[in-house]
């Protein structure tokens, strides 16, 4: 399982704080066996070219950097607020749980999503990808 989560940096764009804060999810996590894709998303724009080919602007809200996150059903965000769980998720849940790959076309290129729909039909087969 992949779970995007935004990381608390205390406002520091440098890749060390950012480390350090995937070090330490990290280790609280382990004993689960879930994979993590932690990510401070007030960095991305920092990276994101010599991942991916091009720029992007900067996040000004994690809600704008959930939108624009590759498939409708990993654009989605949970957070901790009054000691309930708070969810974010603009296209709503019905294809997270009906296995459903739609492509969020706002920032990713057909590409990107061709390459995420291989290595996600191979994990899990029973998945039902909506062509780009």
């Amino acid at each position: 399982m992949v779970i995007r989560q935004i990381s608390e940096t205390g406002g520091h764009l440098s890749l060390e704080a950012e480390k350090a804060v995937i070090q330490r999810i990290t280790s609280v996590m382990n004993p689960c066996e879930i994979r993590l894709d932690i990510k401070n998303q007030a960095r991305v724009h920092l990276w994101y070219k010599e991942h991916f080919g091009y720029d992007i602007i900067p996040y000004n809200s994690i809600e704008n950097a959930i939108n624009s996150w590759p498939t409708t059903a990993t654009s989605i965000g949970v957070r901790m607020g009054n000691n309930k769980l708070k969810v974010y998720a603009p296209f709503g849940l019905n294809d997270l749980f009906g296995m459903i790959v739609r492509a969020n076309k706002t920032q990713i290129t057909e590409e990107i999503y061709l390459q995420k729909v291989k290595k996600w039909s191979e994990r899990w087969p029973s998945l039902t990808v909506i062509p780009w």
